[in-house]
This record gives C-alpha cells, structure tokens and sequence, in this order.
C-alpha cells in the first residue's frame, strides 16, 4: 500500500511462474545434446507452521558433461520446478560449451537421436520420493543411459537406485 489507506492508493503485485518449457522437455533437450542433467528437490514438510523457517520446495536443475559424477545441490534455492528451469536454461550455454573437447583432433559432441527422447515428468516421481525423505536433498541424475536416484544425508552422498527410467527406479525402491 502506498500512502495513506483509500480508495486511488492501492498496489496490486501479480506473481506468476516464468514462462518455461515443463521439465521434461529441458529433459529431452539436455539429453538430446549429450550432456547429463541432476534434478534436486527437498521436501520441507517438517517445517510447517514454523515460519522461521523455509516452507514448501526447494528445486534445482544442473546440466553437466556426461561422465562427470552426480552432485546433488546442498541446498537447492529455487521455490518451483519452473524457477529452477528457467535459471538452468539461462546457463544452459555455459554446460554446451564445456562439452566442446579441449583436444582439437577429438570430434565434437553432435546431437544425433533418430527417434525423439522419451522422458517422464520427473516432477510427480521426485516429490513422492522426497516425502519418504523429507528434509533431505533427494536428486535424480539422467546422464541418457541411465537413470540415478541419490540421497544427501549430511555429508554424505549415497546412490538409492539406478535403472533405465526414473519410473523403473522409483519402483526399485518400493515407492
């Protein structure tokens, strides 16, 4: 409110989520161009009428050159999956220049699928199993083979799953 309350001093704030491609495109395209990509979400149910502390989600997306080892954001600091897929596709040139080999004679990475990539929406699968863990950095790393479910539990890292399909993963762990 700006002033004096009444009826000409009222300030309306709109909020609304980026306009971005749903995840799983971002998927599809990142695994289009041979690179790998960590989605991260924490779950902070326990803090529920505390508002001392962080409500609701916490997201992040990473893109990385394949080969490189999954590394779950501690924390993640976006509120939506589609905050978190904007900020990653603002540097998505950043992690396709790093995929340009640094020796010359070595061929560049070209995209070359000849059917499209089929990716399920990550974002049900996750957050379920970030209820099982809540609190905890849960992460899902597609590197375009397979498909990795890890937990961060303090300083720790460790692997929960690995299948073809974050579905198939999800179902390993009996979620």
């Amino acid at each position: 409110m700006l002033g004096r309350p009444g009826p000409t001093r009222w300030l309306f704030v709109l909020a609304r989520r980026p306009d971005v491609p749903p995840l799983a495109e971002l998927l599809r395209l990142v695994l289009g161009l041979r690179l790998a990509v960590t989605i991260t979400l924490v779950d902070h149910v326990r803090n529920a009428g505390d508002l001392r502390l962080i409500q609701g989600e916490s997201w992040d997306v990473t893109v990385s050159v394949l080969g490189r080892l999954p590394a779950p954001a501690d924390p993640p600091t976006h509120s939506t999956p589609e905050s978190a897929t904007a900020h990653c596709l603002e540097y998505l040139e950043l992690a396709i220049a790093g995929n340009v080999p640094d020796n010359p004679d070595e061929p560049i990475p070209v995209p070359q699928t000849p059917t499209p990539i089929v990716v399920d929406d990550p974002v049900p699968l996750l957050r379920r199993l970030a209820r099982h863990h809540p609190g905890q950095p849960v992460a899902v790393h597609y590197d375009g083979v397979t498909c990795q479910v890890w937990l961060r539990e303090r300083d720790d890292v460790r692997q929960l799953a690995t299948a073809p399909t974050l579905p198939a993963a999800i179902g390993a762990l009996g979620l």
